[in-house]
């Protein structure tokens, strides 16, 4: 970040919604090495994001200047496949909620998260932009896809229609899907190697499951979100 932005976000309330989570942390522990002292946080059970209600009041009371929209109901392939209905129900609900307060109480920015997801099942390597809603999406978590796109969707049309600026993003989520294989590979390697290079191995393991796999730590701010 430039100076500019820099000063703008250590003198500015910030509002991290789903600070626990893997993206929400990382994006907290961000914002307090830039030297941010307003960050605001809340857990499900200080605020709860699908009641419509309770977060217009949080948003009016707190009046956040930015809005990191990281929180969403997530889950596994068996728990999206078992309960799709709570997954689209929930993720829209909490999405329109913050969206909708922080259009009303006036957020300077917000930058809703999206999910790899949104994009076809069979969708052409690398992955662009415009391959959104170009094809089928995976089965085992469309409900999940498709409120994630309904966000995207609702981000752009409070830009178009009432001039705000929510911005959306896609962190990539494959290494999360390659940490089952890298720890596998690092157990088979402890098993056959000697004990010095089993703590190395498992300090691989434990470093990216802490949080400092270097998709959170070495992420940026979009240059666009101030």
């Amino acid at each position: 970040m430039n100076t500019t932005n820099e000063s703008s976000l250590r003198n500015s309330k910030i509002f991290v919604a789903g600070h626990r989570g893997l993206a929400g942390s990382a994006i907290l522990r961000r914002l307090d090495r830039e030297g941010c002292s307003q960050i605001v946080t809340r857990t499900h059970v200080e605020l709860d994001l699908v009641d419509q209600k309770a977060v217009m009041s949080f948003f009016a009371e707190e009046r956040p200047d930015y809005v990191f929209l990281a929180a969403a109901k997530v889950g596994g392939i068996v728990a999206n496949s078992t309960h799709p209905a709570e997954f689209i129900q929930q993720n829209l609900a909490i999405q329109t909620n913050v969206i909708q307060a922080a259009y009303e109480v006036g957020v300077k920015r917000l930058l809703f998260l999206g999910s790899s997801c949104i994009y076809p099942r069979d969708c052409p390597q690398p992955i662009r932009e415009d391959y959104m809603l170009t094809g089928p999406l995976e089965p085992t978590n469309r409900a999940y896809a498709v409120a994630k796109i309904a966000g995207i969707e609702m981000c752009w049309a409070f830009n178009r229609q009432y001039g705000c600026l929510p911005t959306c993003m896609v962190p990539t989520t494959a290494t999360i899907y390659k940490l089952p294989m890298f720890y596998r590979h690092c157990c088979e390697r402890c098993t056959r190697q000697s004990w010095r290079m089993s703590r190395k191995c498992r300090y691989g393991v434990q470093v990216l499951l802490d949080g400092s796999s270097s998709i959170p730590t070495t992420w940026q701010m979009p240059a666009s979100f101030l």
